[in-house]
C-alpha cells in the first residue's frame, strides 16, 4: 500500500482541512496522511468531506484536551492505587526523587538499552528487523541535537514518567497492523509496528508517536 508522507506538524493539517470547504473532497494524500491521527481520536473519515469543520474540531479537542485529560486520569489513579499520594504526603523528600527538575532529566541510551527486553523477537524476520530498527532508534537518539525525540521522551512515553524504572524492565513487543508505537505504562510495554521495511519509515512513526503523542497515548 502506497504511504505518504504526513505534513510535520498537525497546524497544516487543520489548514488543509479547513480550506476543503463544504464542496471540497481531500486528496488521496491528505486521506493517507490524516488517517492514523482521526483513529486515534476515533473521527469517521468519512466525514472529512462533508463537515471539515467538525472534523477540525474534533481534532483540536483531542489533542489539546481529552488526550491529556486521559494521560493525566491514568497517572492519577496509578498513583493512587499504589499508595504514591499517601507516601509522598508522609515522606516529602521523595517528590524530587520522583518528579525530578528538568535539569535531573538525563537519560542515556546505555541505560535504556540496558532495561529493555523484546518479546518473541526471534519468532519472524519481521519481529528480529523491528527489534533492529528500534535499538538503532535509540542509538539515533543519543547523536540528535535539536530535531526529534529525546529519550525524555520516550521514557515518559513508555512508563508514564521521566526516569527509568530502577528494578523492573521495559518489554518490547510486536505488532504487524499498527502503524504506530503504542506504550501501556501501567505495565511499561511497548508495542512496535513490524510492517515497514526502511528505517526511516520506521524512524518516521516512531517520532510522530513518541514526540507528537504528547508524552504518550496509552492503553489504561
Amino acid at each position: 500500500m502506497l504511504r505518504v508522507k504526513p505534513p510535520k506538524n498537525r497546524s497544516l493539517f487543520y489548514f488543509q482541512i479547513d480550506a476543503l470547504g463544504k464542496d471540497g473532497h481531500p486528496t488521496t494524500e491528505l486521506r493517507q496522511s490524516i488517517q492514523p491521527y482521526l483513529n486515534e481520536a476515533g473521527l469517521d473519515i468519512d466525514k472529512l468531506t462533508a463537515e471539515p469543520g467538525l472534523i477540525t474540531q474534533g481534532l483540536m479537542l483531542y489533542n489539546v484536551i481529552l488526550k491529556r485529560k486521559l494521560e493525566l486520569d491514568d497517572i492519577a489513579k496509578g498513583m493512587e492505587e499504589v499508595g504514591l499520594h499517601t507516601a509522598l504526603a508522609k515522606w516529602p523528600c521523595l517528590v524530587d526523587m520522583i518528579f525530578p527538575e528538568e535539569s535531573g532529566r538525563m537519560i542515556t541510551g546505555d541505560e535504556f538499552k540496558g532495561k529493555i527486553t523484546f518479546e518473541e523477537k526471534d519468532a519472524s524476520l519481521k519481529n528480529s528487523k523491528a527489534a533492529e530498527f528500534f535499538t538503532r532508534y535509540i542509538e539515533l537518539m543519543e547523536l540528535r541535537k535539536e530535531d526529534g525525540a529525546d529519550f525524555v521522551d520516550l521514557c515518559s512515553f513508555w512508563t508514564g514518567t521521566n526516569i527509568l524504572p530502577t528494578r523492573d524492565t521495559l518489554l518490547v513487543k510486536f505488532d504487524d497492523t499498527t502503524d504506530l508505537p503504542i506504550a501501556e505504562t501501567c505495565f511499561l510495554n511497548i508495542t512496535i509496528p513490524t510492517k515497514y521495511q526502511s528505517f526511516e519509515d520506521f524512524q518516521k512513526y516512531c517520532d510522530i508517536a513518541v514526540k507528537y503523542g504528547a508524552q504518550g497515548f496509552s492503553f489504561m
